[in-house]
C-alpha cells in the first residue's frame, strides 16, 4: 500500500517547492481522510521551505470511487466542512495546497479542486468534461463545468474565481500562468503553454493500450512547462478496477521525479479467474449448486402458518446481473416450487 506521506519534490522555480502526495484514504470517510491530509501538510511544513505547494489527488476528501454516495448531502457537507479545516491548516503552516472534493452548486454536482493559500481559499477549479474511468462515457455523478454560468463564488469566507481548468497568475509561485486541470490529461483539456500545470487525477492502472506509468503519462501529456500530477491509489480500487496511485513531476514531457510506478497491485475482478479455475478443478464442470426451500410451522387447509426459508448453497449466480435481469422468472420458479411442496405435503 502507498505510504500516506510519500512524496516527490522539485524546485519548479527558484522559490517554489512542489510536493505530490498519494494518501491512503478510506472511501467516503471524510473525517479519516482529512486527518491524513492534515498529517501530510504538517510534514510538508516541517521542511520549513517557503513557498511550498502540496498537490493531492482528485476528490481526495471523499475518495474518487464513492459512486452514488456522491449524491448524499451529508457526504458533500462533510467535505465542505473539512475543507475549512484544511484552509486553516494552510494558513497556519503558510502553505499552498490543491484539495479535491465534490461541490454542489445551483442544483448540480461538480468535480472540484480547491486551491488553498497562506491567506485562505484562492480559487476553485472544475473538471471541464468529467468522464467515467474508461474515459469514453460522461460521468454520471458530475456535471460539466460549462453548466455553471458564474465566474466568482463566495466560499469559506472568501470571494474567489471558479472556472473549468482554473488559470491564475500567481507571481509568488511562478513567473507565468498556473493552471489546475482535473482528470486524465490525455484528453488534452489543458493549456500547454502554462508554466505550471497542476493535475489532481484518478487514473486506473490500465494495461492497454500500454501499461500506465508516471513516465508514459508525462510523455503523452507533453506540457511545455512544469507538470505535477497525483492520482488516487489502490486503497480506492473497486471490484472492477484498480487505481494506479502514480504521481510525478515533469518538465516539457521529461519525468523529473515519480512515485509508485513499479508498485505491485491486486488485479481487481481478474482475481475471480483464480477462484473459478480452482472451482472447476476441484468440483468439476458438472457441479451444480443447490438453493433449497424449507418451512417451519403448521399446514392448515393448504396454507402455511409459519415461515418459509431459503437455504443458500453457495450459488454464485444469486445476486448477479443475470439474476436481476431474470428476477420475474426466478421468483415464479420459486413460487411454483413452493406450491408443489405444499401439494405433496397435503397428500
Amino acid at each position: 500500500m502507498t505510504n500516506p506521506l510519500s512524496s516527490s519534490t522539485f524546485p519548479a522555480a527558484e522559490t517554489l517547492r512542489l510536493r505530490v502526495v498519494v494518501p491512503e484514504l478510506q472511501v467516503a470517510d471524510v473525517i479519516f481522510n482529512t486527518s491524513i491530509l492534515l498529517d501530510a501538510l504538517q510534514q510538508a511544513a516541517a521542511e520549513a521551505f517557503q513557498p511550498q505547494l502540496v498537490l493531492f489527488p482528485e476528490l481526495c476528501l471523499t475518495g474518487s470511487t464513492c459512486g452514488d454516495l456522491f449524491f448524499q448531502p451529508l457526504l458533500r457537507e462533510k467535505a465542505l466542512e473539512n475543507l475549512a479545516r484544511l484552509q486553516e491548516a494552510a494558513q497556519q503552516f503558510n502553505l499552498w495546497a490543491v484539495v479535491g472534493l465534490p461541490l454542489a452548486l445551483a442544483g448540480k454536482l461538480y468535480d472540484a479542486a480547491a486551491l488553498l493559500s497562506p491567506q485562505g481559499l484562492a480559487g476553485i477549479s472544475l473538471a471541464a468534461q468529467p468522464r467515467d474511468f474508461s474515459g469514453r462515457q460522461p460521468n454520471r455523478w458530475f456535471a460539466p463545468a460549462s453548466d455553471l454560468s458564474i465566474g466568482m463564488i463566495d466560499l469559506l469566507g472568501k470571494r474567489v474565481p471558479i472556472a473549468a481548468n482554473l488559470t491564475l497568475q500567481l507571481p509568488e509561485l511562478t513567473s507565468g500562468n498556473l493552471q489546475i486541470c482535473i482528470g486524465d490529461l490525455r484528453d488534452n483539456q489543458y493549456d500547454r503553454s502554462v508554466s505550471l500545470l497542476l493535475n489532481p487525477c484518478a487514473l486506473p492502472a490500465l494495461a492497454e493500450p500500454a501499461l500506465l506509468t508516471a513516465e508514459s503519462y508525462a510523455q503523452r501529456t507533453r506540457a511545455a512547462g512544469v507538470l505535477a500530477f497525483a492520482s488516487c491509489g489502490p486503497c480506492e480500487s473497486t471490484t472492477d478496477l484498480v487505481m494506479s496511485g502514480i504521481a510525478g513531476i515533469a518538465q516539457a514531457g521529461k519525468l523529473l521525479a515519480e512515485m509508485n510506478s513499479a508498485q505491485a497491485l491486486v488485479p481487481a475482478s481478474l482475481s475471480k479467474l483464480l477462484t473459478t479455475g480452482a472451482a472447476l478443478e476441484i468440483l468439476g464442470p458438472e457441479k451444480r449448486f443447490k438453493t433449497e426451500l424449507a418451512y417451519r410451522g403448521l399446514l392448515e387447509k393448504g396454507s402455511l402458518k409459519g415461515n418459509l426459508y431459503i437455504l443458500g448453497g453457495g450459488d454464485p449466480s444469486l445476486g448477479s446481473e443475470y439474476t436481476e435481469e431474470q428476477a420475474g422468472l426466478f421468483l415464479q420458479d420459486w413460487v411454483q416450487a413452493v406450491k408443489q411442496l405444499l401439494k405433496r405435503l397435503r397428500h
